[in-house]
């Protein structure tokens, strides 16, 4: 009476179910039997039985094979499988104990991402704020972090600075440490945050690759420092750029630091260029109103 497509979760579980069943009817003579009817009627409701036959000759085959090495065959033909059923049984318990607790959490953090992908950041920070669930299977760090990424989604400065000094003021191992930093500094750079991205540059060196460290600390001297030291490094990476994105922005720091050295018609040539390069972006409105 419901369209099949409602079953959808409850069709695959009870395939696993059927197959568990019907693979563990083989180690149980005076079961099997009972065990195929129930497994025949449980994938008639879902699918139709000669799907359930196809399966039931494969997982024949693959269990005639599996028999018959000789450490299974000796370990079910000697009758230690009915011995070892306890600890099996308690090793199933315990395997389950282990990933039931994962599968909850990622239908958490999916809940809360689809959330994201449609906007809707209110009720997103609503729900990692107020779950239980949420709180108990996310540790502080990992609940912490995913607040930053939305705060940053939704460009609200005043939470993005006051979360992110917080994290870096608490017990934060360096590898952390170094993925706040990372996450933030760009934002920040763009803010001209001159004390905050010295704070964060900081964490970046002690744990971040050599070719992060490099480009952050050049985007230092050019934002922050206002220096134009750069621009022939610069260049050469401009010429083995395809992307249009990719060129822009490199376009963009080049123009940035003419007009640190006071060069504005080369400032205005590079600038151009990245504004042409980054239409659509949050930087084309930047660059037109440098070129004011």
């Amino acid at each position: 009476h419901y369209p099949r497509q409602s079953f959808a979760i409850q069709g695959q579980l009870i395939s696993i179910f059927c197959a568990t069943v019907y693979f563990l009817s083989h180690c149980f003579a005076n079961m099997q039997m009972v065990s195929l009817i129930c497994a025949k009627y449980a994938f008639f409701m879902y699918y139709n039985v000669r799907q359930f036959n196809k399966i039931a000759q494969i997982f024949e085959t693959k269990w005639i094979r599996f028999k018959q090495t000789p450490l299974i065959n000796y370990f079910i033909e000697g009758g230690l499988f009915m011995e070892a059923l306890p600890i099996l049984i308690l090793l199933t318990l315990c395997l389950c104990s282990i990933a039931i607790p994962f599968i909850i959490r990622s239908f958490i953090w999916n809940s809360i991402l689809k959330k994201l992908y449609n906007g809707q950041y209110t009720k997103a920070i609503e729900q990692m704020n107020r779950s239980t669930l949420y709180k108990l299977l996310f540790s502080e760090y990992e609940r912490n972090y995913n607040l930053l990424r939305t705060y940053i989604s939704q460009k609200d400065v005043k939470m993005i600075k006051t979360l992110s000094t917080e994290m870096l003021h608490s017990k934060l191992n360096p590898k952390q440490a170094y993925q706040v930093a990372s996450l933030t500094f760009f934002y920040f750079i763009e803010a001209e945050d001159a004390s905050t991205c010295t704070d964060l540059l900081k964490y970046i060196e002690m744990s971040g690759e050599p070719e992060e460290i490099q480009y952050d600390q050049m985007l230092y001297r050019i934002i922050i420092e206002k220096k134009s030291e750069d621009i022939d490094f610069l260049k050469s990476m401009l010429e083995q750029k395809s992307d249009k994105n990719d060129q822009g922005m490199l376009q963009y720091f080049i123009g940035i630091q003419y007009l640190n050295s006071g060069n504005k018609k080369e400032a205005s040539l590079f600038l151009n260029k990245a504004k042409n390069n980054l239409k659509g972006t949050p930087y084309h409105k930047k660059i037109k109103e440098l070129l004011v």
